[in-house]
């Protein structure tokens, strides 16, 4: 059986964000960098396993309360009132949309808090 460890690379798939082992004869189908610091192969000599970009939001993505169901928007809503004064209140009836625009608008009302109705630095002023 002919050796042919070194037909693979392990590379970055720049347009997914993967990572993956490939063929050299792949690398012309696609937009990848070449990852060097990663064997390709494992000890048995098979492909290692790709690895999937985390596909979770980034820091800035606001959260999408739109998913969500509108009890769960309610019991938000219920949540970062606990403590407010009543001004500051956000209005917990309406329909799910109405409810989740509310949300929305508290959250760049009040940075403080996140999209879970805790505070987010939980410091607590005296």
């Amino acid at each position: 059986m002919p050796d042919n460890t070194n037909d693979w690379v392990r590379v970055l798939d720049t347009d997914t964000g993967h990572e993956r082992s490939v063929r050299t004869s792949e690398l012309r189908h696609g937009n990848y960098e070449v990852r060097e610091d990663v064997d390709a192969l494992d000890e048995l000599g098979n492909p290692q396993a790709p690895v999937y970009k985390d596909a979770a939001p980034a820091e800035d993505t606001p959260p999408t309360y739109d998913k969500r169901l509108k009890a769960e928007l309610e019991a938000e809503i219920a949540a970062r009132n606990a403590g407010r004064v009543e001004d500051d209140h956000i209005t917990a009836s309406g329909t799910k949309a109405e409810l989740a625009a509310a949300l929305v608008a508290d959250d760049a009302d009040h940075p403080e808090f996140d999209n879970s109705g805790l505070q987010a630095d939980p410091q607590k002023e005296s």
